[in-house]
C-alpha cells in the first residue's frame, strides 16, 4: 500500500489592475507579489485597458465566463483562483466585486483611486504594509450589496448633491480642512436642480424636494463620512435626505460631518431600509460607486440583496 500525502492547498491570487487609476503605482503590487512568492504561492496579474475588459477578465478568471481563446497556459497551471485583488479606485472595486460576488470568492483591495471610499469605510489601517498583510492572512467580512436593475454597488448610490460634489472635487485637490470641504459643498449645492420627488423606503412613503439624496451601504461618499453610523452587513441601506429645503445649510452640514460632529436630526434625516424607490428621475445623474450615469427611466428602484460580498479588511 502506498501512502497518500495530503497536498497543502496553494492560494492563487488574481490581481486586476487599473493603470489609469489616479493614484496608480506599481510599488504596492510588486510588494504584494514579492510576499506571495516568499510564501510559495501563486499569482496572476491582469491589466485590462477598459472597464468592460476588466469586468470580463475578472469573470473569466473565476470561471464565470469562457475565454474566447485558450486559457493562458501559465494561468491554468497555477490552479483555481482563490482570491481576487482589486488594484484601483472605487469603480475598479465595484467591477471586481461583481465577479467576486458571483464566484463567491473573497476580494482584497489595493486602493489607488482619488477617494477610495469603499476601502476607507472598511479598513482600520490604511498603510500598504497592513493592507498587504490583511490580503495574505485572508480574513474577510461580508458586506452588503445594492442592486439597481442589473447594476450592483457596494459603497453608495446617489442623485443630485453627490454627483455635483464629485464634479467639484474632481477639479480640486483633496483638503484636510473641514472648511474647504464646506466651501466645495456650498458650490456643489448651488449647481443642483431640485424638484419634487416621491420617495418610498420600505412601507414609508413621502414627497419632498431634496438637494441631498444618498443611499449608503458604507460610510463614505466622495471622501466624506456621510453616514458614519452605517452598518456594513445588516442587509439595509442608510438613506440620507435633507428636509429643510435650504441649500445654504449644506456647507455647514458637510463641515460638521467631515469633523465627525454631526448628529442627524430634523434638517438632515437618516433612514434605514431594504427597498427604496425614487421618482421621477429621468435625466438625473446617478452616482454609483464613483461612476456617473444618466438615468434613462422615470423610476429608480434600489434593492439591498440578500447576497453579500466577502471582502478582506
Amino acid at each position: 500500500m502506498r501512502k497518500e500525502h495530503n497536498k497543502k492547498k496553494t492560494n492563487h491570487y488574481c490581481l486586476l489592475v487599473n493603470q489609469k487609476a489616479i493614484n496608480y503605482s506599481s510599488a504596492p503590487i510588486k510588494k504584494l507579489t514579492t510576499e506571495i512568492r516568499k510564501r510559495g504561492e501563486n499569482y496572476t496579474i491582469f491589466e485590462p485597458e477598459t472597464a468592460f475588459k476588466l469586468l470580463n477578465t475578472a469573470l473569466k478568471a473565476t470561471g464565470a465566463k469562457k475565454w474566447h481563446r485558450e486559457v493562458p497556459k501559465t494561468f491554468s497551471q497555477r490552479g483555481k483562483v482563490t482570491m481576487l485583488v482589486a488594484c484601483g479606485g472605487d469603480g475598479t472595486l465595484n467591477l471586481v466585486g461583481r465577479a467576486a460576488l458571483q464566484a463567491n470568492l473573497p476580494m482584497g483591495i489595493l486602493p489607488m483611486g482619488k477617494f477610495n471610499n469603499i476601502a476607507n469605510s472598511l479598513q482600520k489601517e490604511s498603510s500598504v504594509d497592513s493592507t498587504i498583510q490583511s490580503i495574505l492572512e485572508g480574513t474577510y467580512k461580508k458586506i452588503d450589496c445594492g442592486k439597481i436593475g442589473d447594476q450592483l454597488f457596494f459603497g453608495s448610490a446617489a442623485i443630485r448633491f453627490t454627483p455635483a460634489m464629485q464634479e467639484q472635487v474632481t477639479h480640486n485637490s483633496l483638503s484636510r480642512f473641514a472648511f474647504k470641504w464646506g466651501q466645495l459643498a456650498t458650490k456643489a449645492a448651488a449647481d443642483v436642480k431640485t424638484g419634487s420627488l416621491i420617495v418610498k423606503i420600505d412601507a414609508f412613503r413621502f414627497e419632498i424636494s431634496p438637494t441631498i439624496l444618498n443611499i449608503n451601504l458604507l460610510s463614505d461618499s466622495v471622501g466624506i463620512p456621510l453616514s458614519p453610523s452605517s452598518i456594513s452587513d445588516d442587509l439595509q441601506a442608510e438613506v440620507i435626505i435633507d428636509f429643510d429645503d435650504n441649500k445654504n445649510n449644506i456647507g455647514q452640514f458637510i463641515r460638521q460631518l467631515y469633523k465627525k460632529k454631526y448628529i442627524y436630526g430634523n434638517e438632515f434625516k437618516l433612514f434605514r431600509g431594504k427597498n427604496i424607490s425614487i421618482q421621477p428621475v429621468k435625466g438625473e445623474t446617478l452616482y454609483l460607486d464613483g461612476e456617473l450615469i444618466e438615468l434613462p427611466n422615470e423610476v429608480l428602484n434600489i434593492e439591498i440583496s440578500d447576497r453579500q460580498l466577502k471582502i478582506i479588511c
